[in-house]
């Protein structure tokens, strides 16, 4: 899965991206909304345990969150 197309549809369409197509700063209920859509798009759950700002700062970062939580419950590496 192409987690990174996954982030910035999800994001677009939250009206989440600037207008260079990167994530605006999100505040605490930004992220949450962005993680909701990006769970129903993808069926991977994100653990509230993961909701770190560090993790929110880019579509990379997200994507690179998405791919350690999917990888871990499927048992992958």
């Amino acid at each position: 899965m192409d987690y990174q197309q996954s982030v910035k549809d999800a994001a677009k369409s939250l009206n989440l991206l600037d207008g260079s197509g990167k994530l605006v700063p999100l505040d605490s209920l930004t992220v949450l909304d962005l993680v909701n859509e990006i769970e129903r798009v993808t069926n991977v759950s994100v653990p509230t345990t993961e909701l770190r700002p560090e993790a929110f700062g880019s579509i990379e970062t997200v994507a690179e969150l998405l791919k350690k939580v999917s990888a871990r419950s499927t048992g992958a590496r």
